[in-house]
């Protein structure tokens, strides 16, 4: 029973530690590429400490609305109620990505009112940091699957699904991003990773729900 218990509380704790890890090595690489650049190293640091609060907020409303379902799910689940389960998790998905679709409507369209918040004595700043906030954040438009399915599988017993999807954005694409593409386009480089990683995680997030869905309706059939 406890490793039952231990093994689905893991996943949200790797993915917290999955975010600090993310953020000590995006710091360490715009301190680096930064200092080589015309922003310098404080500049980018401030900006993506900036840009960081603004998609917490995004992720935060995101994560709620997974964790509000999981009960919905693991009652359903155990109860094989599967076309329960499925109605859930799409209109949990559908509420993520309406939510992500305006975050990144504003993100595109209001980048500067956005960043004047934090700061606007520096053209330089301003400059990096509407431009990092409109590329790094481009693939937010799919971030809504992500946090949904790290939170969904959990619930219905399959952690270890929970725990590579919590993993595919923060540890499995984006670190290995830091470490290659900035060694051939610099500041660019760590700039690029979010998209990228974002929308790998995207991937990784939809085939495993498809999967899992096709598996509940062949069940369900043939129950």
């Amino acid at each position: 029973m406890t490793g039952s218990i231990c093994s689905l509380g893991l996943t949200p704790s790797v993915n917290q530690l999955g975010v600090s890890v993310q953020q000590v090595a995006m710091n360490n690489t715009l301190r680096f590429y930064g200092a080589l650049s015309v922003y310098g190293s404080d500049i980018p640091l401030g900006a993506v400490g900036a840009i960081t609060k603004l998609s917490t907020l995004f992720l935060a409303f995101a994560v709620g609305i997974g964790q509000g379902c999981q009960p919905i799910h693991g009652f359903n689940y155990g109860a094989r109620k599967y076309g329960r389960v499925k109605k859930t998790l799409r209109m949990a998905i559908i509420m993520a990505s309406i939510l992500a679709l305006i975050t990144f409507s504003a993100f595109q369209l209001f980048p500067r009112r956005l960043m004047v918040i934090f700061g606007e004595d520096d053209p330089l700043y301003l400059e990096f940091a509407v431009r990092y906030l409109r590329i790094f954040m481009f693939m937010i438009i799919l971030s809504g699957v992500q946090p949904i399915a790290a939170t969904f599988f959990p619930a219905i017993g399959k952690a270890r699904r929970g725990l590579l999807i919590a993993l595919s954005r923060q540890i499995i694409f984006i670190i290995p991003l830091l470490l290659i593409l900035p060694r051939f386009f610099g500041l660019d480089g760590a700039i690029y990773s979010g998209p990228i990683s974002d929308f790998s995680a995207a991937c990784v997030s939809t085939v495993l729900i498809i999967s899992e869905m096709k598996k509940m309706t062949i069940t369900q059939g043939d129950g």
